[in-house]
């Protein structure tokens, strides 16, 4: 997985939108989860439309 990626996201979220650390730790730790369940890498733009509603509900199921 490419770590830079979710990093650069969070420092988007905290510099841009005004998250707070914690926020920030828990939204890329969300996603980072969420990616290797699906196996879908960060780095590939194509890769988020290849995602179905399935494996979101199964990945949400998962993790409750």
């Amino acid at each position: 997985m490419t770590t830079s990626v979710l990093d650069q996201w969070g420092a988007h979220l905290r510099h841009s939108r005004g998250a707070s650390a914690h926020t920030v730790r828990a939204y890329t730790a969300d996603l980072a989860a969420f990616l290797a369940f699906t196996g879908t890498d960060p780095a590939d733009p194509g890769a988020a439309s290849a995602l179905t509603l399935r494996a979101a509900r199964a990945w949400l199921a998962d993790s409750v």
